[in-house]
């Protein structure tokens, strides 16, 4: 196995897997704070590398610009969906599971009657930077950074704000935090917010180097799913380590494996953390 080689895909992993990871994060928030399992979330990433195509295709808006205008339009159809939706399963598994994979599939399919099964791209270059033996694309460095910031800020917003604070403490024990006088359903609304929040974004920018198509969201909901089981469930920091696992594993697995079969690696993974720790790498018994 070439080093370089190795290191390449080890690099790109990286910033694939903290794509990922963001996603991953909203899952688990939304999760932590109402007890759901939500199997449309990686269609919310979807409609996200959607929204930052179209913006770029149809009014030639930089993909830069449509990272914060993708997560301010889902933080608000996030809010909306918890209004509605979701605040009327709280804490059922199975309910929720049911009810999230029909949704699922109703945005998938309303995806692919609008915009065909089509494979997109946004052919946009922000230069190549070469360090040592690595030559990397730079939308690989911006994707990095930004979901790097991205994810600075909600650790920041959860651990230093009042309404971050709020959401951390129902997400622990919801009756203390009402008895304490959090508004729980108002938090549940903000974390709902916020989780699809992050899967819009984080589709934003992973349609800075990934195909855009209506189906990725089945895609992007398992990994979001194998991610937040990894680091434990409702943990959103686990979500991150899970995350740059998973993608690492899966790119450098594909210097000895087809890149067909680079999901297996992710998905054994995943089999082995359920196996020999249920709770997840980072979660508590």
């Amino acid at each position: 196995m070439p080093f370089e080689l190795a290191l390449v895909n080890a690099v790109n992993g990286v910033v694939l897997g903290s794509i990922y990871a963001t996603i991953a994060m909203g899952m688990s928030l939304i999760f932590g704070v109402m007890g759901i399992k939500n199997l449309a979330h990686g269609d919310f990433a979807m409609l996200g590398m959607f929204t930052s195509f179209w913006l770029w295709s149809l009014l030639n808006v930089d993909p830069l610009i449509s990272i914060p205008v993708a997560f301010a339009l889902f933080f608000i159809l996030g809010m909306a969906i918890t209004k509605f939706i979701f605040k009327h399963i709280v804490g059922e598994m199975m309910g929720s599971i049911i009810l999230t994979f029909g949704l699922s599939i109703f945005i998938e399919n309303v995806a692919q009657a609008l915009w065909g099964g089509d494979y997109r791209w946004i052919p946009v270059s922000y230069g190549v930077y070469k360090l040592g033996p690595l030559s990397m694309d730079g939308k690989y460095l911006v994707a990095f950074s930004l979901t790097i910031a991205l994810i600075v800020l909600t650790q920041l917003f959860l651990a230093k704000t009042k309404v971050g604070i709020a959401i951390r403490a129902v997400t622990q024990d919801p009756e203390a935090a009402e008895s304490l006088g959090i508004n729980v359903d108002r938090i549940r609304l903000v974390g709902g917010g916020l989780g699809i929040a992050l899967a819009g974004c984080g589709g934003a920018i992973l349609a800075l180097i990934f195909y855009i198509y209506p189906y990725v969201g089945i895609l992007l909901t398992l990994y979001a799913l194998i991610i937040t089981v990894l680091g434990g469930l409702g943990n959103v920091l686990g979500a991150f380590f899970g995350g740059l696992i998973i993608g690492i594993a899966q790119s450098v697995a594909t210097i000895q494996v087809p890149s067909a079969l680079a999901p297996a690696v992710g998905f054994t993974i995943f089999v082995l953390v359920l196996l020999f720790r249920p709770q997840g790498l980072f979660g508590k018994r």
